[in-house]
């Protein structure tokens, strides 16, 4: 794909599902061409990553923040996965309607935010052991 013809919007993260997931299901719902930028991460014969990819590119792409995600929307270049969230939900008009809906939507979002948060420790941990605790202490009820 040329500059020309790639869409203004761009969602950039290493090249798994992760916290660039819920962006993909927000921008694949609101049927908003984008492109993505997929960075490798490859196991050295020594144990190390290799992240090369991501570390050649990263200081010029004109991020105030270098970090994945990103998400490039025309001049707008945004990282940090909470703030490409909030600023899809504006743009496809998912943050409320009114000041009181906004604020609700926030809300949702964080809990959602801490909930995921508990589930990643409990998939990269020991899920067996978590688990009980995860579903009777962390999540919501």
């Amino acid at each position: 794909m040329t500059d020309a013809s790639r869409p203004s919007l761009v969602l950039g993260y290493w090249d798994i599902r992760g916290l660039a997931q819920v962006p993909r299901f927000m921008l694949a719902w609101s049927g908003i061409a984008y492109s993505e930028d997929r960075y490798s991460v490859a196991r050295q014969a020594d144990g190390s990553w290799d992240r090369s990819q991501w570390l050649d590119a990263k200081h010029h792409l004109q991020l105030d923040f270098p970090n994945l995600p990103y998400l490039i929307d025309g001049d707008l270049r945004i990282t940090q996965s909470s703030s490409i969230l909030h600023h899809l939900a504006r743009r496809l008009g998912l943050s409320g309607a009114d000041e009181r809906t906004e604020a609700l939507a926030d809300m949702v979002s964080e809990v959602v935010a801490e909930m995921r948060t508990h589930i990643t420790r409990a998939a990269y941990g020991n899920w067996e052991e978590m688990k009980e605790s995860l579903l009777s202490q962390s999540l919501p009820s």
